[in-house]
């Protein structure tokens, strides 16, 4: 598939109006603009994957629609992923809506540009830096332990929430480093609900009750870093902020209370909602394939992880990891994203204009069977060393997105899973009720529609 930018690109800012020439002698990808104003928007927003999946079928891995009140090109597979990560800044930029954008924070990484968002990545990567991670793992068990305990207790449950829970509180603890934190966690959610509402900033609405939420959520971060100022840092702080507290930039520069706060709150977010769906894909997953999970045990019986768990024993479980990286194949948490065109290019032959929409989309790509054998299948074996499908062609697994804009704390999400995932499997049993609407629902994020109603119970030795 061929990938060619237009010739004059370089002028993007200024509105090169050669490259728009070139790019008006392509055409356009196929497909249809639907209603007036709204578009495709709403068979987008009911199941964003069917919406996908049948004009794939009817155009093609790339194709055209009308989205949000701005003409989109919607693109599939490794060779359309490998092109939007790798031109973020120079034919693409980040977008999000309005509401996004207002309660995340103006200094948020997410809704930073280039050259500011290169520059704050690097500064905040050193929070999840390999030695970083490595003293994460600890507080990690501590935490799950603690869950671990109170689903033992409770018996019966619906997991999303309790997932729910013990992300806040990993993230509360290993992010800010203020287990306080945790008695905000109805405003936490009350925020995050006003994410990706309408921008209606009256007291009622979604994203009015988002804003008070983000004021608390704020000003509890903020009252942490300035103790953490005024008292200094402990030698034995495990957290992000103890990290960029003491980081700098390449000028020496540090974050400012203001920034450091919208940074953080935008941590906990990305800490919290793909984690827990991620870790509810794991269970359902796993529960549902007897044979893998019987491998899983075994693996876990002959790895000698008598005692604490440190990050060589998390490394010492392959067979878990690959797991991981095929629950996070067939349910990316986060299944795409959108660009807006900076200049015109063109990809396989199409033109794409400037000021146009992006949609690229990861469970798609996931799900070629140009990319994976039997993509529909749940089998970990794809990622072994005999196979390693993942190898044959870049870009073709992208559950943390590519390119600059890559999820700054992917390690730290993977760690997580393999320490749940290894307590659990050692240690206790997990049954899911039957008669339960397990449909997936994909927004925000993929979760069981039933909220995946389990029996907990301790394994019998």
């Amino acid at each position: 598939m061929s990938v060619t930018p237009v010739p004059g690109s370089k002028c993007r800012a200024f509105g090169a109006s050669v490259a728009d020439m070139a790019a008006s002698e392509r055409p356009l990808p196929p497909g249809r603009r639907g209603f007036p104003v709204i578009g495709e928007t709403l068979s987008f927003a009911r199941n964003s994957r069917q919406f996908g999946e049948q004009r794939r079928q009817r155009y093609g891995p790339i194709f055209r629609t009308h989205l949000f009140g701005q003409p989109t090109i919607v693109m599939s597979g490794a060779d359309a992923m490998q092109f939007v990560f790798k031109n973020e800044h120079r034919y693409f930029s980040a977008v999000w809506p309005y509401s996004t954008r207002k309660l995340l924070g103006e200094q948020s990484l997410s809704v930073q540009c280039d050259p500011t968002h290169m520059q704050r990545r690097k500064l905040l990567r050193q929070a999840f830096a390999p030695k970083v991670l490595a003293a994460y793992v600890p507080e990690m068990e501590r935490i799950a332990r603690i869950h671990l305990a109170k689903w033992r207790a409770e018996g019966r449950f619906a997991w999303c929430s309790r997932l729910a829970d013990f992300t806040y509180h990993l993230a509360c603890s290993l992010i800010v480093g203020d287990e306080r934190l945790l008695g905000l966690a109805d405003t936490f959610q009350t925020w995050i609900q006003g994410l990706f509402s309408l921008p209606v900033p009256l007291p009622w609405a979604r994203f009015g009750r988002a804003q008070r939420a983000r004021a608390e959520l704020i000003g509890g971060i903020e009252m942490t870093v300035r103790e953490r100022l005024r008292d200094g840092i402990s030698p034995g702080a495990r957290d992000a902020l103890s990290v960029l507290l003491s980081a700098s930039d390449e000028h020496g520069e540090k974050l400012s209370v203001k920034e450091l706060c919208d940074q953080l709150l935008t941590l906990l977010f990305a800490g919290h909602d793909t984690s827990s769906s991620a870790l509810a894909s794991f269970c359902l997953l796993v529960a549902q394939h007897p044979k893998v999970l019987s491998r899983l045990r075994a693996e876990q019986s002959g790895a000698d992880l008598d005692g604490p768990l440190a990050i060589d024993m998390v490394e010492r479980m392959p067979y878990l990891g690959q797991v991981v990286r095929e629950v996070l194949r067939l349910v990316p948490p986060v299944g795409g994203g959108f660009r807006t065109v900076l200049t015109p290019c063109e990809f396989a032959g199409y033109r794409i204009p400037k000021g146009w929409r992006v949609h690229y989309q990861i469970h798609s790509t996931h799900r070629n069977d140009a990319h994976f054998a039997e993509p529909d299948s749940f089998d970990p074996d794809r990622f072994g060393p005999e196979r390693a499908e993942d190898r044959h062609t870049r870009f073709a697994l992208v559950p943390f997105g590519g390119g600059p804009r890559i999820c700054i704390g992917m390690e730290f999400a993977r760690i997580e899973m393999l320490v749940l995932g290894s307590l659990l499997l050692r240690d206790y049993q997990w049954d899911i009720e039957p008669d339960q609407d397990l449909t997936i629902d994909s927004m925000p994020v993929p979760r069981p529609r039933s909220g995946l109603i389990v029996r907990f119970r301790p394994r019998a030795s």
